[in-house]
């Protein structure tokens, strides 16, 4: 297995830890000092770019990106059927960047790696882009089964380095992800993308950690970028067109790392198999989410909220409307974990939701955000140690009762 360690240029000293990225989030920094060892790859990588352009930095940025091979029997035996006419699925699963933010849905690596993949290996291949901007692990791994188990995905890239954070919580959530993908029943091959933004802040260096532990492939656009950016061989804005997402040259970029990648690691020796790990290197607290909605779910009461919904993301949620009284949404649940995911704005349209248990105030939701755009938010309501069975119910808190609030879903885990 080739394997290289390398923390992103950019963080120099520290690492800045946004909880969101894309078109909005809170932000929250944290700092994680570089060790002599890193330090030293970090002046060698730079180094080795400097005086280089065309051609040739290209040729050697895919080089740099190239994280590690991993196991590849899943890969290796996906695209094998695939090559004898069998259709399969190859799912993207991301923020903002995976979704196509700046280049479109037609330009974006996603989409162009996929049409590559395609043409290379049969022709018989399905897309699904599920990618939805400003959005974390945290959500990705709630409705992975939604929206990549469901659609019999056979390889997966995961994409969630620049919208994640450094807090427990995101780190449980993304190894939580890769092993609900692993264990379910089309046992997709997982290849991880590490991303990076103009701040310099990439998650990388933790998920690298989950991503040699599992032994999965990995590619990183962080290295072979902040490596360029530090040589002084290309800017930010050759990359970009604002503080976060790939222009359309650097979604094709992206698309050539990734097929590097492939072209590398895909037809020389293959493992005989793959054996996940059976204990977690974090936690897998929020392995196996359940999401609910309007469309899989019936509440107790309705109260003053609607079925129905305002994104296309999220067209099944329960949404309250002022005039209404204020009636609560009541369900009940057994649950070890329960989220609430909700629909967040900068308006004062927006207000805050209280959320009772068992008929007693437990805690609020506030929907008008500085940070808001219209964007899915999910907050962790309960966080048990075992499974609890609890009456939920949700209304407006007090003094908010002529603001909109929506629930996009409502996820959970059941525990043991």
């Amino acid at each position: 297995m080739r394997l290289k360690r390398f923390l992103p240029l950019l963080l120099a000293a520290s690492m800045l830890s946004l909880s969101a990225c894309g078109n909005g989030g809170e932000t929250e920094v944290t700092t994680m000092e570089t060790t002599p060892t890193e330090e030293t790859a970090i002046s060698e990588l730079t180094i080795s770019l400097t005086g280089l352009s065309g051609d040739e930095l290209r040729a050697a940025m895919l080089d740099l990106s190239y994280t590690a091979t991993g196991n590849t029997y899943r890969v290796s035996e996906k695209l094998a059927a695939a090559k004898n006419g069998e259709e399969i699925t190859v799912a993207y699963l991301g923020g903002s960047i995976t979704e196509g933010m700046t280049a479109g849905s037609e330009k974006c690596f996603a989409k162009l790696s996929f049409d590559r993949l395609n043409e290379s290996y049969g022709g018989k291949m399905k897309i699904v882009n599920a990618g939805m901007s400003g959005t974390p692990s945290i959500l990705g791994n709630l409705r992975v089964q939604r929206d990549v188990i469901d659609h019999g995905a056979d390889i997966v890239f995961i994409e969630f380095a620049v919208n994640d954070g450094g807090e427990s919580i995101y780190q449980e959530s993304y190894e939580s992800l890769i092993r609900t993908l692993l264990n379910s029943p089309d046992e997709p091959a997982v290849i991880l993308i590490f991303n990076v933004i103009e701040s310099g802040h990439t998650c990388q260096s933790w998920m690298q950690k989950l991503g040699e532990y599992y032994d999965l492939p990995m590619i990183s656009p962080a290295d072979a970028l902040t490596a360029a950016f530090e040589a002084d061989c290309m800017t930010w804005q050759d990359y970009s067109d604002d503080q976060s997402h790939p222009n359309v040259w650097g979604h094709e970029l992206l698309c050539d790392m990734v097929m590097n990648w492939f072209d590398k690691a895909i037809g020389g020796e293959t493992p005989d198999g793959y054996t996940m790990p059976v204990t977690p290197l974090i936690g897998n607290d929020y392995e196996n989410a359940i999401l609910l909605d309007a469309s899989n779910f019936e509440p107790t009461s309705l109260g003053s909220f609607t079925a129905g919904g305002t994104m296309k993301q999220f067209p099944y949620g329960f949404v309250y409307k002022p005039g209404t009284g204020n009636e609560p949404l009541t369900f009940t649940i057994t649950a070890q974990k329960l989220f609430i995911v909700y629909k967040e704005a900068n308006s004062d349209k927006f207000g805050t939701a209280q959320i009772l248990s068992d008929g007693e105030q437990y805690t609020t939701i506030n929907a008008n955000s500085p940070s808001g755009w219209n964007n899915p938010q999910q907050k962790l309501i309960f966080n048990n140690l075992i499974p609890k069975t609890r009456e939920v119910s949700i209304k407006m808190a007090e003094g908010f009762e002529d603001c909109n609030f929506e629930i996009l879903a409502i996820g959970y885990t059941e525990g043991e």
